[in-house]
């Protein structure tokens, strides 16, 4: 070796090196930054206010969110144009004071599976009443409206359910729940 090569592997490559060093910390910050302080800081931010019975109110956040009136409608009327097959049509109403900026309806089985639904809206072709919303997500924030939602179910889930009106607050990093058990009566056809 020359006089000038004598420098080893590791002392030829130290910037390199040094510079590979500080870009995994700056990835493993970036990595804390954006995944793990929100989920850290989001644990125990969920509030859950839950209603005796579907014809109470509760507050959640700033909005007043009740009562829940709940309908399954009988095979001869029909529900929707274009209705999954095997399907059972179920309605709900609720009443919301102060709406919130967004939220999102859930549906849940208390019993048997336990399985879980989101409003059927839009995959079914309905227009909904010009007074009143569709859907929790096109709401108008502040005002007061009835919220109608439909859900498309299969046979095997008669009730009761539980559901939920899921209202993310971005700015101070809680999600709201308001929850209601619902058991669902057979609407006249």
């Amino acid at each position: 070796m020359s006089a000038g090569g004598t420098d080893s592997w590791w002392g030829r490559n130290r910037r390199p090196l040094g510079a590979l060093i500080l870009g995994l910390i700056a990835a493993a910050g970036m990595f804390t930054v954006v995944d793990v302080l929100p989920e850290v800081q989001a644990e125990g931010a969920v509030e859950f206010h839950t209603a005796d019975s579907a014809e109470e109110t509760v507050t959640v956040g700033e909005s007043s969110i009740g009562p829940v009136v709940s309908q399954f409608f009988p095979d001869d009327v029909v529900a929707f144009l274009n209705p999954p097959p095997g399907s059972q049509s179920m309605w709900v109403t609720v009443q919301v004071e102060n709406a919130p900026p967004n939220c999102t309806l859930r549906l849940t089985e208390v019993d048997g599976q336990r399985r879980t639904w989101l409003s059927a809206i839009p995959l079914l072709a309905w227009d909904a009443p010009e007074d009143s919303p569709a859907t929790c997500e096109f709401g108008r924030q502040g005002e007061d409206y009835r919220l109608i939602t439909a859900f498309a179910l299969p046979q095997d889930a008669p009730g009761p359910f539980t559901l939920d009106m899921v209202v993310n607050d971005y700015e101070d990093l809680v999600v709201r729940v308001g929850r209601f058990t619902i058991a669902p009566t057979l609407a006249e056809g």
